[in-house]
């Protein structure tokens, strides 16, 4: 089976060179995002579900997620 990859941000090259000096992979993984989703989720109420930490006006949503 073969993967295909495509940059969506940002420039193929620059995340070549990054891929070459990363400690942890050689590979575009998506394990990383969905790690720090997870981590954000975690830490910050407001992105939970069934919470009592809702954000009604979207600035302040927002303003919270540059906080944490």
């Amino acid at each position: 089976m073969q993967v295909n990859t495509h940059v969506v941000f940002g420039y193929a090259r620059n995340v070549a060179a990054d891929q070459q000096i990363s400690p942890v992979s050689k590979a575009i993984n998506t394990s990383f995002v969905e790690r720090d989703n997870l981590t954000q989720r975690q830490s910050n109420r407001r992105l939970t579900r069934r919470t009592m930490g809702f954000s009604r006006v979207i600035e302040w949503f927002e303003k919270q997620l540059w906080v944490s």
